[in-house]
């Protein structure tokens, strides 16, 4: 067994990944068997989803709405058209949101960041 299927005997719980319970509902498939072992052998348990806590984002990424309205309230309309010509440039290079995102922190980062003190960290 690997780390998606653990038995808790403390609370009386058979802890499982997402993906491990769909593969779970095949039968046939080596978790359907660990399953049913499981059962079998622990009637009383109950089962349960693991819950994993999401990550921290620690770099701010803001999105495209926020960059445009960040750009639309505060800057004149050679900006706007600036900010979207790199948009469209971006896509058409298959850079996406890496050539935006940095053409915005390039222009607006200081700014941004005092106007908004939530996004501390910047990369």
């Amino acid at each position: 067994m690997t780390n998606n299927c653990k038995v808790d005997f403390m609370t009386k719980e058979i802890r499982v990944t997402k993906s491990f319970y769909k593969a779970a509902q095949i039968v046939g498939t080596e978790e359907f068997n660990t399953m049913i072992n499981l059962q079998s052998k622990l009637p009383t348990y109950k089962i349960v989803f693991q819950n994993y806590p999401k990550p921290i984002r620690k770099v701010w990424q803001p999105t495209y709405s926020q960059m445009m309205e960040y750009v639309t309230t505060h800057e004149d309309s050679t900006a706007i058209d600036e900010f979207r010509e790199t948009v469209k440039l971006a896509r058409l290079t298959g850079m996406g949101y890496s050539m935006v995102r940095r053409w915005f922190m390039e222009k607006y980062s200081e700014a941004y960041m005092s106007a908004n003190p939530e996004c501390e960290a910047v990369a």
